[in-house]
């Protein structure tokens, strides 16, 4: 794991996701005001177009979805990476902004196939700003957050290393670079691996690769957040916590647990199941309090962009929502088919 010493206000993890449908006109910005997705604050360039933060590029920005001159997804040059106020050396400007992203929640399945991944597209979603382990930008709107992330690049090793608790040692273990099952057929609150409650947050988006390496029965990849320390009772399949799942191939969950019930629960059909064989990327974001507000989504990789799948959400105004920081990580249920890579999270997303 690596922890970011630069900050960034993002909204989701991912790298520039090319807008179905949004690619009919090159649009030139005038200023950084006319580059901003959501709360994704990006960057008017010297040649009027829009970049936004994207850490795995050297210059640490990506040209967006809109850029003309066949620059929309690629990395702006270190020597040429800069904004200004006045582009009237750099060309001509539009007037207008680009266009406000669709709703995460619209997503409406996979559409299609990708040649280069064999995995499926999907018919709608949205632009997104990214970040990686390899480093980040300071934003110049919002406020900052701190993000951190794990590659699992290390020796293999029984242990996960890198701070990381595994509830039930020898669960889970490093195989090169990733992280696969070794243990017995368990609960998915016993098999859980999280992050020391030193390092607790309540805000967060967190995210972690998974491919199938068998059947999905009973596998159920999961990312879990808001842990309660005191709900782990020793020899209890116990866990009071916020987490999303794929509960069959088909379907994705979001679930306030307590203890071994679960206590609120939303899901959204896949369709078509998700094959085996792929890689697909689980997130979950939670912000709030007074609601608690849950946004799950599962994506692929289609052409080097994350795309999103399907969405779920949650709104939970219960007494018994979980309001308090909690610690953050990953699990598994019974037969775990799957192997994990590329955790990732973000603080105060909003």
């Amino acid at each position: 794991m690596q922890r970011l010493a630069k900050r960034f206000s993002m909204l989701t993890l991912g790298v520039v996701a090319l807008i179905p449908g949004c690619k009919q006109d090159d649009f030139r910005c005038g200023d950084d005001s006319e580059c901003k997705i959501e709360t994704i604050q990006g960057f008017c360039e010297f040649n009027s177009y829009c970049s936004f933060p994207a850490a795995d590029c050297e210059s640490e920005r990506r040209y967006g979805a809109q850029a003309g001159d066949g620059l929309a997804g690629v990395c702006v040059p270190v020597g040429d990476a800069g904004s200004t106020t006045d582009v009237s050396t750099a060309g001509s400007t539009s007037s207008t902004t680009e266009p406000d992203p669709p709703a995460s929640s619209s997503t409406t399945g996979q559409g299609g196939t990708d040649d280069t991944t064999g995995s499926n597209t999907t018919s709608g979603t949205t632009e997104e700003a990214t970040s990686s382990s390899s480093g980040g930008s300071e934003s110049t709107t919002g406020t900052p957050v701190d993000m951190w992330t794990d590659d699992f690049e290390r020796p293999d090793s029984p242990d996960l290393g890198n701070g990381w608790v595994e509830r039930s040692p020898g669960t889970f273990a490093l195989a090169q670079g990733r992280v696969v099952f070794e243990g017995q057929p368990m609960a998915y609150q016993d098999s859980v691996f999280y992050r020391p409650f030193d390092e607790a947050l309540l805000d967060l988006e967190v995210s972690i690769e998974f491919t199938h390496v068998g059947p999905f029965d009973f596998s159920t990849p999961q990312l879990h957040t808001r842990i309660q320390e005191d709900s782990l009772v020793p020899d209890e399949q116990s866990i009071n916590a916020y987490i999303v799942y794929l509960s069959q191939p088909d379907r994705i969950d979001i679930s306030r647990v307590e203890g071994d019930t679960f206590a609120r629960n939303e899901s959204e059909p896949i369709d078509p199941p998700l094959p085996k064989g792929v890689t697909y990327r689980l997130s979950l974001r939670v912000t709030g309090t007074d609601p608690v507000e849950l946004v799950g989504r599962v994506e692929n990789l289609v052409g080097g962009v994350w795309t999103p799948i399907q969405t779920v959400t949650l709104t939970d105004e219960d007494p018994t929502r979980i309001v308090q920081a909690g610690s953050f990580g990953a699990s598994g249920s019974n037969n775990v088919t799957f192997e994990y890579d590329n955790f990732a999270v973000v603080a105060d997303p909003m």
